[in-house]
């Protein structure tokens, strides 16, 4: 019986990204700061219909 194939998915991730358009590099970014802000409720003034 053999050993099952072992993938480092540190070294897979850095070559997937390593190859990876500068515009989807920066759309990542953008996806994972949009992700990291809490979310905020609209304030009162925009709520309000003028």
């Amino acid at each position: 019986m053999t050993a099952p194939h072992i993938v480092d998915p540190a070294r897979v991730l850095g070559n997937l990204l390593s190859q990876a358009s500068p515009d989807l590099m920066r759309q990542l970014l953008q996806n994972m700061v949009n992700a990291r802000q809490p979310h905020q409720p609209p304030s009162r003034r925009d709520t309000h219909a003028r």
